[in-house]
């Protein structure tokens, strides 16, 4: 993603005018337009849905609140075995998709989401295991399913089980 000209102009005038901008946004730090990135008006960034606040441009985290390892394993719990879902994994603001997720973002989600997931994400052989051995690191864990009723489903599940899922 590109932020447009009006935006960047937005942004500039509202810290001129002494107003401390912090983007926040579902994505994972290392996934922040460059624009965001450089812009030397902004101190921190709220990224991955509010699990973690980054400071700018270094993204060094001052704030975070990890997926526990429970919860974790809970969502692993409920995939486990589906073909027709994927799951995405932020950990310490790094992006992460399973690669046949990664490989046909389309199958799995939007059309419109191709470039973006290729582009941001790092595929990954044996995503339960990379989850596993990083509890506690974790920012996010996201179930893809284009059936929206299968993920409504699962959300459902998992709300009833865990406090803690959005």
């Amino acid at each position: 993603g590109t932020l447009g000209e009006r935006t960047v102009r937005a942004v500039q005038m509202a810290a001129k005018a002494g107003i401390e901008v912090v983007p926040a946004t579902g994505r994972a730090f290392s996934t922040l337009p460059e624009e965001i990135r450089k812009m030397d008006c902004i101190r921190y960034a709220i990224t991955s849905n509010g699990a973690a606040v980054c400071r700018m441009p270094s993204g060094e985290r001052v704030w975070c609140s990890s997926v526990s390892a429970a919860a974790a394993e809970r969502v692993l719990s409920e995939v486990r075995g589906r073909q027709d879902v994927c799951l995405e994994v932020f950990i310490e603001g790094r992006a992460y998709g399973e690669r046949r997720y990664v490989e046909n973002p389309a199958e799995y989600s939007r059309e419109s989401a191709v470039r973006y997931v290729q582009s941001t994400r790092t595929p990954v052989d044996g995503i339960e295991k990379l989850i596993c051995e990083n509890a506690g690191r974790i920012d996010a864990v996201d179930i893809v399913c284009r059936d929206r009723g299968l993920l409504a489903m699962m959300e459902e599940n998992l709300r009833r089980d865990l406090l803690d899922v959005y």
